[in-house]
């Protein structure tokens, strides 16, 4: 094989790789819109429902279930509660006056868990047949109906 024929047949094996590459990012990009649907209607669901359902959208401030916004949120939350959950113990059975810093500190903490509160109203969830519920009425009466009342009381500074 010549050096031309060489350099036509890498050519050739370059383009085909490359068409083959955009054949492939169509593809994935077609499946990817569907697992989103069917993340978000389920696989159950008929294709009217779904229909109906692709209509409604979800209002720009809720917040889905695989946000990066509400994955930091609930790190932060985690981190908080780690926080109360040992150094409040500790600070009452062994600190009798603590430091005007610290009881800002603590304070500022308690307003993260009441900030916390509407940000579970904005949240939107999974339910049980793995679909997501982002409709803002139904988040609100799955948020009251559960973790609510534990979250308000949790809020009230001691």
């Amino acid at each position: 094989m010549s050096e031309e024929e060489k350099e036509e047949r890498i050519a050739y094996l370059w383009s085909t790789t490359i068409a083959k590459a955009i054949g492939a990012a169509k593809v994935i990009n077609t499946f990817g819109s569907l697992h989103r649907l069917i993340y978000l209607h389920g696989s159950t669901k008929k294709q009217e429902e779904i229909e109906a359902l692709e209509k409604l959208k979800p209002l720009p401030c809720i917040m889905m279930p695989d946000s990066k916004v509400l994955s930091g949120w609930n790190i932060i939350m985690m981190l908080l509660l780690l926080y109360t959950a040992t150094y409040i113990p500790f600070k009452t059975a062994f600190i009798e006056n603590s430091s005007p810093l610290v009881n800002s500190i603590e304070f500022s903490f308690d307003c993260l868990f009441f900030v916390d509160v509407f940000m579970n109203f904005l949240s939107a969830y999974e339910t049980i047949d793995k679909n997501v519920e982002f409709r803002p009425s139904k988040i609100a009466l799955n948020y009251l109906t559960s973790w609510f009342l534990f979250d308000t009381i949790s809020c009230i500074p001691f």
